[in-house]
C-alpha cells in the first residue's frame, strides 16, 4: 500500500494566511484605484461647476505650444488668447508674429504679454519688447507676466527697487503704445506687490483656482497644464478665464476700445 505523503499543519496554514493576505491586498489595491477614479471624476465635474460661472475662456501661447488653429479655437469656445512676445531683454518668442498674423483674421480677442525680469533694466526690457511687437499688441490690455525664478525669490521682490523697476517698465509700456497694462502672476507674488505703486494695476491671477476671485482680478489662470480640442487632436495649452458673465466682457472690451 502506498503511503500518503503527510504535510506538517503548519504548511496548509501557511498556504491559507498567504492566499488571504494575495486577495486582501488585491480588494485593497481595486478600492484605493475606485477611490482615486471617483476622486478624479469628482473634481472634474465640480471644475465644469466652477466653469460655468466664467463663459468666456482663454488661453495663453508660447512656440512650445506649436501650430494653432485660430479658427477651430474659436469654434470650441475659446475666446481670447494671449501671445508671448518677449522676455527679458533680450529673448523672443520664435512663433510670435505667426501666430498673431494668423489669429487677426478669427473671433479669437487677442493680447500680447512679456516675462519680466529682475535682473535686466526696464529700458532695455521695453526696447526688446517694441522691438518684436511693433504695433502688434492686440486688443486686450498688455500683459506683464512676474514669477519667481532661480534666485529671484520673495526676497527679491520685498526690495521696493524692484517693484519700482516693474512700475517703471510698465509705464514705459503705456507711454508708448497708450494701451492699458495687466500683471500676471500668483497670489503670492501679488501680497508681495500689492502695497507698492502698482496696487491700482489690473490683475491676471494665476492661481489653479476658480474661487474667491474678487473684482479687482481681470483674469484667472485656472489650469496652467489644461489642453483644447483641434481638428480631433488634443493640444497643450495653459487655460485661463475672463472674471465676468458675457455682458461683462463685452462691456469690458468697450472700455478698452475707448
Amino acid at each position: 500500500m502506498r503511503k500518503r505523503r503527510i504535510e506538517p499543519i503548519y504548511n496548509t496554514t501557511y498556504r491559507q494566511l498567504r492566499r488571504r493576505y494575495v486577495w486582501t491586498r488585491t480588494l485593497l489595491v481595486i478600492a484605493v484605484i475606485l477611490v482615486a477614479v471617483g476622486s478624479w471624476m469628482g473634481w472634474q465635474r465640480y471644475k465644469q461647476a466652477q466653469l460655468k460661472r466664467y463663459p468666456i475662456q482663454g488661453i495663453s501661447l508660447t512656440q512650445d505650444n506649436g501650430f494653432v488653429d485660430f479658427q477651430q479655437l474659436a469654434k470650441h469656445g475659446i475666446s481670447f488668447a494671449y501671445l508671448r512676445a518677449s522676455s527679458g531683454a533680450t529673448y523672443t518668442d520664435d512663433d510670435f508674429s505667426s501666430n498673431y498674423t494668423r489669429a487677426v483674421g478669427s473671433d479669437v480677442k487677442l493680447g500680447v504679454y512679456h516675462v519680466f525680469s529682475f535682473s535686466t533694466s526696464p529700458k532695455a526690457q521695453a526696447a526688446n519688447f517694441e522691438r518684436k511687437v511693433k504695433s502688434k499688441t492686440g486688443t486686450l490690455p498688455i500683459a506683464v507676466q512676474v514669477a519667481f525664478y532661480g534666485e529671484y525669490n520673495q526676497r527679491t521682490l520685498k526690495s521696493s527697487a524692484t517693484a519700482k523697476r516693474l512700475s517703471e517698465f510698465i509705464t514705459l509700456l503705456r507711454h508708448h503704445y497708450h494701451q492699458s497694462v495687466i500683471i500676471w502672476c500668483t497670489p503670492t507674488v501679488w501680497r508681495l506687490l500689492k502695497d507698492s505703486s502698482l496696487s491700482q494695476t489690473q490683475r491676471w491671477v494665476n492661481s489653479g483656482s476658480l474661487t474667491h476671485a474678487g473684482t479687482d482680478i481681470s483674469f484667472i489662470e485656472y489650469d496652467d497644464d489644461g489642453s483644447v480640442s483641434m481638428n480631433g487632436q488634443t493640444q497643450k495649452v495653459p487655460r485661463s478665464v475672463f472674471n465676468g458673465s458675457r455682458k461683462q466682457w463685452t462691456d469690458y472690451l468697450n472700455l478698452l476700445a475707448q
